[in-house]
């Protein structure tokens, strides 16, 4: 198990406020969490990395199912991963096969399609994709694959059998982790990509017949010479989505 000692917060590790205690420490891992698109290839110990899947599965899960399960990759089994699924996209895409849940509704809202726009816009902008390139577009999504250059990859899968109620348990799940992360100086990126890709993610992996991919996820320390690592994204205030009903 990992030393818990490394639960003692530091600036100049976590690059957290030097003068936050207590909840200021949860607030400030909570808020400078983002998607990391680029890592250094610095290490980051397995131990550590166990003790960040234990604090994760403190999540809440109904009737403490417990419904998360992880597959950690690095070094020759995560480039397997990724060539295979690289090549086998190049080769004959149909099998890669299909996500089975779906993410996003047939058409979006208004406000959520606006949304969408905007980070996507300026996501390229940051990566020098100019519009209507599709063939650079395509390349900086199939960094995905290659885990944006992490140390470490997690693709994570659910039982086929369990509800919706399961799915928002394991968000819990997931968000721990990246938070937990955070206060060790580390960065996440959560990528729904690789559910895209079951077959090939399969063929590496020992996943069951009866588990569904969620998601994957980089983990590692940020590479700041990444242009698109300096995409900042907007939050609603809490006005437009909160109701505060207090008679």
């Amino acid at each position: 198990m990992f030393d818990d000692s490394i639960l003692t917060f530091s600036h100049t590790v976590g690059n957290l406020p030097g003068d936050a205690t207590g909840a200021e420490y949860v607030d400030a891992a909570i808020t400078s969490r983002r998607s990391v698109r680029g890592f250094k290839p610095d290490p980051v110990p397995m131990e550590l990395v166990e003790h960040l899947l234990a604090v994760a599965s403190r999540a809440p899960s109904g009737t403490n199912m417990q419904p998360w399960k992880t597959y950690v990759l690095t070094g020759s089994i995560k480039e397997r991963l990724t060539q295979n699924i690289l090549q086998t996209k190049a080769s004959d895409a149909a099998s890669l096969g299909k996500r089975s849940w779906k993410y996003y509704p047939d058409e979006f809202p208004p406000v959520y399609k606006a949304r969408r726009r905007k980070i996507g816009w300026d996501m390229y902008g940051l990566a020098g994709v100019r519009k209507g390139d599709r063939e650079a577009a395509e390349r900086l999504r199939d960094r995905n694959y290659h885990f944006f250059g992490a140390p470490v990859g997690m693709i994570f899968t659910i039982g086929a059998e369990l509800e919706v109620g399961s799915w928002i348990d394991y968000g819990f799940f997931l968000q721990n982790i990246s938070v937990a992360a955070r206060a060790r100086g580390l960065h996440t990126c959560a990528q729904a990509i690789f559910a895209d890709v079951p077959r090939a993610v399969e063929a590496i992996l020992p996943i069951a017949d009866d588990e569904i991919i969620v998601c994957g996820m980089s983990l590692g320390y940020i590479d700041e010479d990444v242009p698109v690592n300096a995409l900042e994204t907007e939050r609603a205030p809490v006005s437009e989505f909160a109701t505060f009903l207090t008679e």
